[in-house]
């Protein structure tokens, strides 16, 4: 990536950071997401997205469909067994 397409990207990261910390923080007081720092947890999802595009490979195991079904149960639940699903 050229100096000039990092630049790009980190002013379109600095756009979107605070609008995702508010998306956080007003399910935080509806009750919809469970009570954290916004902050770390828009870094932390935020990360966990685009590092996808570092390790997917087309001729992979999963096709996108379930890695996005995947990938979002773990954003979502987190590791934790649940006996619902067992």
């Amino acid at each position: 990536m050229t100096e000039e397409s990092r630049r790009t990207l980190r002013n379109l990261k600095r756009g979107i950071d605070p609008k995702f910390r508010s998306l956080i923080e007003r399910g935080i007081a509806e009750g919809s997401i469970a009570l954290c720092d916004p902050k770390i947890a828009a870094f932390t999802l935020s990360g966990a997205l685009s590092w996808v595009a570092r390790w997917y490979r087309p001729d992979g195991g999963l096709d996108p469909a379930e890695i996005s079904r995947q990938s979002i149960a773990l954003l979502l639940n987190g590791l934790r067994p649940r006996p619902d699903l067992v």
